[in-house]
């Protein structure tokens, strides 16, 4: 019922039927995290915060609970709570590419460069030659000033995906007019053809 009430736009019907639902049974963790996405889609992620927590406590090794901590904490700004919800998904077993990217991007906008790096490798393992990860570490190094790294991992994402480097100019806007890294990519897109 709250589904449909939520369907059609009654917002506050929703609401009660979700509470009605873990009122009946608060051990019913899928009750909580109901709420928690009636809160996400309301944006009132102080709200979600509070839910999802309460899901998690009854099950903790639920990796969902984990994504929707991790996304509600960084809407919230509350980073470090962030980083150990993605540090939990991949304790249990999470190897999907976009948690890596996504808590990596967490670290790097945090100015944790070498966190950051260190994620990314482990992402390495994974996806060995994925160009969105090899930018991002090319990036990271290139804010630490370690022009080797930068290179090295510059040229490889390169050799992988050369389209891809509009992203990485998205993603590091502070080199998107370096005249070295415009260079090697002038370089490596002329050698490539």
């Amino acid at each position: 019922m709250a589904n449909v009430s939520e369907k059609i736009g009654n917002t506050e019907l929703a609401r009660l039927f979700y509470y009605k639902t873990v009122h009946e049974d608060p051990l019913l963790d899928k009750g909580w995290l109901a709420i928690t996405s009636f809160y996400i889609k309301q944006e009132d992620y102080v709200k979600a915060k509070e839910y999802i927590t309460k899901a998690i406590n009854i099950e903790e090794e639920n990796l969902f609970y984990w994504e929707k901590s991790a996304l509600i904490h960084e809407a919230l700004g509350l980073v470090e709570d962030a980083e150990v919800a993605y540090q939990k998904m991949v304790d249990l077993g999470d190897c999907e590419l976009k948690t890596w990217l996504n808590w990596s991007t967490l670290v790097i906008k945090k100015g944790d460069l070498h966190s950051a790096i260190q994620i990314l490798q482990q992402a390495l393992e994974f996806y060995p030659n994925n160009a969105d990860i090899l930018y991002k570490i090319a990036g990271s190094h290139m804010a630490l000033n370690q022009t080797i790294k930068t290179k090295e991992y510059l040229v490889k994402a390169l050799s992988v995906n050369t389209k891809k480097v509009a992203t990485f100019k998205l993603d590091f806007p502070q080199f998107k007019n370096n005249t070295w890294i415009n260079n090697i990519i002038i370089e490596y897109s002329n050698s490539s053809k």
